[in-house]
């Protein structure tokens, strides 16, 4: 087995949020964007996340952001439904309550 990491310099977005906020609306929605993508991929794949949040989304300093963290990411094979639920618990209600 290799573990492979990757120095991301900028740190968590949550990291800059608390250092620089509130952050102008172009580099927010540069994030998302960027994020969506991401996730998009690993959707591509049969790969779930399942803990997005700023701790667990790293920038760097060129503006770039990466998805860290996939301890509780699955790998779904076809036509499987997820019926549990996993993550922080309190991002999992706020997903909740705005889905």
């Amino acid at each position: 087995m290799y573990i492979v990491l990757e120095y991301v310099e900028g740190g968590s977005l949550s990291d800059i949020a608390k250092k620089y906020a509130p952050l102008p609306e172009k580099i927010v929605a540069n994030y998302v964007k960027q994020v969506l993508h991401g996730l998009e991929y690993l959707h591509n794949q049969t790969v779930i996340h399942r803990d997005i949040k700023g701790a667990n989304i790293l920038a760097a300093k060129e503006g770039h952001v990466k998805l860290a963290d996939f301890g509780v990411a699955t790998k779904l094979s076809e036509n499987e439904k997820i019926n549990s639920i996993v993550g922080t618990p309190n991002w999992s209600n706020a997903l909740i309550l705005f889905v």
